[in-house]
């Protein structure tokens, strides 16, 4: 999902194109207003010639979780189905080992249907909402590790960067 993105998210799909293990790329805005000055990092985006990069747009604001159903909807369409999806925000930069890393735990372990990554933000004290996000990042760090005994992690992600298995989610609904 995407709304208002920043700067980055140039450099995260330039991350994710030139990975191996990425088949297609979705990026749903959720209805950024063409007046922002961030419309035209997304703009930037939708010009990108490559054939796996598709952009569509919210006709208003649906908030992360529905964003990211509609792109599974977009992505339910397509007969070249890949094994896994990997669900990320706009504003995430990888190390170029995390989506191999994350392909390997999936694989390695059948029993799971889904994986996440750490995340750490690089804009953390930029303002107040990023220091809330980092304490959520950091709570979830926390428990997720307080948790690795139960049923192998959390029951709950929020979106930072979480792979799931394409049957998964199809098959529980999305």
């Amino acid at each position: 999902p995407a709304y208002k993105p920043p700067v980055v998210l140039q450099t995260l799909l330039k991350s994710l194109l030139e990975d191996t293990f990425v088949n297609r790329v979705i990026i749903v805005d959720d209805a950024t207003p063409k007046d922002d000055e961030s419309y035209q990092t997304l703009e930037r985006a939708m010009n990108i010639a490559d054939k796996r990069l598709h952009v569509i747009r919210n006709p208003r604001n649906l908030m992360c979780a529905a964003s990211v159903n509609e792109g599974l909807r977009f992505e339910a369409a397509f007969q070249d189905q890949s094994e896994y999806i990997l669900v990320t925000n706009d504003d995430t930069l990888f190390d170029e080992r995390t989506i191999q890393e994350l392909v390997k735990k999936i694989e390695h372990n059948p029993h799971l249907g889904s994986v996440c990554a750490q995340a750490r933000l690089a804009n953390a004290r930029k303002n107040f909402l990023t220091r809330l996000q980092r304490l959520e990042y950091r709570m979830f760090n926390v428990v997720r590790k307080a948790d690795e005994g139960f049923l192998y992690g959390p029951l709950i992600m929020p979106v930072m960067t979480v792979m799931f298995r394409r049957e998964v989610i199809f098959q529980t609904g999305g």
